[in-house]
């Protein structure tokens, strides 16, 4: 799956060999699966502290550890606005059923493998493209000669797409978004008017939300012939 960046990942585990194994089982894969360890925790309480200053994007953590274990780490961070995958690395299995009760990506069993583990890892950067692309949008931008202006959501009234581009026509006039590969389009509730050509593309990434979208083909300057265009 494509990234744009490393995933952050935060090792939690009360033995430091275990923490320096998934270092180098990260380093094996590190070509396949771009990842970068932020930190490292020894229990719960140590790992909640660090998150707290650092947001990370994935936690691998132990389940039987001193103070808090990994169980009771995952309960708390399910609490947070916006919590980090959790895959558990552990040599007990049974623990599984409370891990998947707080929805945890992954349960690998020590000594962990490597493909299990780049598989966990896959579902994990799933996860956080999928809640980044649910972060509410207020405004969509436009930059012209170096000007950038800014369109609430609220006045958009037609998203027209021409090929790789996209213009935004709003209560006050019109402006071009840029490239279509560039416009990020999710959870925008608004009437879209597309080109045929591309209207399949855009409607994907604007049905990614779950938001209702009013759907219409439509080409630019003309219709088809014979179509009435509803």
């Amino acid at each position: 799956m494509p990234q744009d960046k490393p995933l952050k990942i935060l090792l939690v585990d009360d033995e430091p060999l275990a923490r320096s194994r998934l270092r180098e089982l990260l380093g094996d894969i590190s070509i396949q699966f771009a990842s970068e360890v932020v930190g490292e925790a020894g229990n719960g309480i140590a790992a909640l502290a660090f998150i707290r200053e650092h947001p990370v994007d994935v936690v691998l953590a132990d389940i039987r550890m001193p103070g808090m274990d990994g169980i009771e780490l995952a309960g708390h961070l399910g609490a947070f606005e916006h919590p980090p995958a959790v895959i558990f690395t552990t040599a007990y299995d049974e623990y599984a059923l409370a891990a998947f009760d707080l929805q945890a990506v992954g349960y690998l069993l020590k000594p962990i493998n490597r493909e299990k583990l780049e598989k966990a890892l896959a579902q994990a950067a799933r996860m956080v493209v999928k809640k980044t692309l649910q972060v509410r949008r207020e405004h969509l931008s436009s930059t012209s000669r170096g000007k950038v202006e800014l369109i609430p959501l609220e006045n958009v009234r037609v998203l027209q797409a021409d090929h790789k581009y996209v213009t935004l026509r709003h209560e006050g006039g019109e402006v071009l978004l840029g490239k279509f590969a560039g416009v990020l389009l999710i959870g925008i509730g608004v009437f879209v008017v597309v080109l045929a050509a591309t209207f399949d593309d855009l409607c994907a990434q604007m049905l990614g939300s779950g938001r209702p979208v009013r759907r219409r083909r439509a080409w630019a300057g003309h219709r088809r012939r014979g179509s009435s265009g509803r």
